[in-house]
């Protein structure tokens, strides 16, 4: 699942966990690799992290390729959803095995600030100017292709919640019979 900054993947991923979905998050990936420098959690802190190891290994799929580890250790889990695909490239990383459909959250600058202010997290930003360096930020890495090509995508501008959760399960129906499960 793919989306920029509030724009509602994490509500979505708690809708799927719900409903007997395995959820999985890029961003613990960084928050892993945040604990194990003894930094603090920060969005600064957070996306400077999650560039710097795309910049060091050279490989704009390196977030994915750590995450699919942690997939292939659920080999007998069928219903796995990954939050936070930051660019096409991470998600690629997923479609090689060959179980993969990515679905894009999308609502308004406005609509996702006032989202990531209600949800208080230590990540958020302070203030608009720091949202919309965090959009800068997200925009270099690739989230607009990933978000541009996606299999399907969900407008949550206006949606209440309840249309929301009846447009996902709209998604997982008609893709229940695509994914296949991952065989070791």
């Amino acid at each position: 699942m793919t989306g920029m900054p509030g724009a509602g993947k994490s509500t979505v991923a708690n809708y799927l966990r719900k409903n007997d979905f395995y959820v999985l998050s890029m961003g613990d990936i960084i928050k892993e690799k945040a604990l194990e420098l003894n930094l603090d959690f920060n969005d600064k802190n957070l996306g400077d992290l999650m560039l710097s190891l795309r910049k060091e290994t050279n490989d704009s799929g390196i977030v994915a390729k750590l995450m699919l580890e942690k997939i292939m250790e659920l080999k007998d889990t069928e219903k796995i959803v990954v939050d936070g695909i930051r660019s096409y490239e991470e998600f690629l990383v997923f479609k090689k095995i060959g179980f993969a459909k990515l679905l894009a959250i999308h609502a308004s600058s406005n609509k996702r600030y006032e989202n990531i202010k209600a949800r208080n997290r230590s990540d958020t930003p302070q203030d608009f100017v720091r949202f919309s360096s965090r959009d800068e930020r997200e925009i270099s890495v690739g989230i607009l292709k990933a978000i541009t090509l996606a299999d399907k995508s969900i407008d949550n501008e206006d949606l209440s919640l309840d249309d929301l959760h009846n447009q996902v399960e709209e998604i997982v129906k008609e893709w229940s019979n695509e994914f296949k499960r991952i065989d070791k």
